[in-house]
């Protein structure tokens, strides 16, 4: 059964439990909504259906290409047309040309629309887009890419991590690309220092220094 959740003022999260739970988020912005990964194909339809509530979709934004996080683009992007937003660094993955690292076969999820690069400049940088700053977060995937928005301080982890009973926890081992890497970019949430952390895999938590220096602590050596 697909649910909802109410992150914060603006964001809404949609998430089903498979075994382990899939989350996705629709994001308020003026007059329509911004989706951030589109789940498994089941979810897509209530994904599109809390959309609407606050219009059009002006965009969508993915932490990264895994079946999980892009199983619904190929049914929203049919409903919807919007531009679709991703790290550089995963656009190969995504649309076929290769398999992600650990994978056998790739496979292409965007069945013939185009996949956008997100802007940055020369340094790496992303623009901000719509009132959300995009953080590259890699390791879990190449181009993991976080989403904090500003408006309502949180910060959308994607994969990053996960969490559980009140805790952070690392990416799933197995799949997770770089395991280092990934753990390494968790630096990002002490940076962003956000209010609340929505994460795909895992509840939602209150950010504080302490809760993440826990996580560091307990995994030390790979942080």
């Amino acid at each position: 059964m697909v649910k909802v959740s109410q992150v914060s003022e603006n964001i809404i999260k949609v998430h089903m439990k498979v075994g382990i739970t899939i989350s996705a988020w629709v994001v308020k912005h003026e007059n329509g909504s911004i989706i951030i990964d589109t789940g498994i194909r089941p979810m897509a339809p209530r994904i599109l259906k809390e959309a609407a509530r606050f219009g059009r979709v002006q965009m969508i934004l993915l932490t990264h290409g895994h079946p999980d996080h892009v199983g619904g683009l190929a049914y929203i992007q049919d409903k919807v047309n919007a531009p679709v937003y991703i790290h550089g660094l995963e656009i190969p993955y995504i649309t076929g040309e290769k398999p992600y690292p650990n994978r056998k076969k790739p496979t292409d999820y965007t069945k013939g629309f185009s996949v956008k690069q997100l802007p940055g400049d020369s340094r790496g940088v992303f623009h901000s887009m719509m009132g959300i700053d995009p953080y590259f977060t890699p390791g879990h995937s190449p181009g993991h890419t976080a989403y904090y928005h500003k408006q309502d301080d949180v910060l959308i982890a994607g994969d990053m991590i996960t969490s559980k009973n009140g805790r952070i926890g690392p990416p799933m081992k197995q799949f997770t690309a770089n395991m280092d890497r990934a753990m390494r970019s968790t630096k990002t949430i002490q940076k962003v220092a956000p209010g609340k952390l929505s994460i795909c895999h895992g509840e939602d938590l209150e950010y504080s220094q302490h809760l993440y220096s826990t996580f560091v602590n307990e995994y030390q050596s790979k942080v």
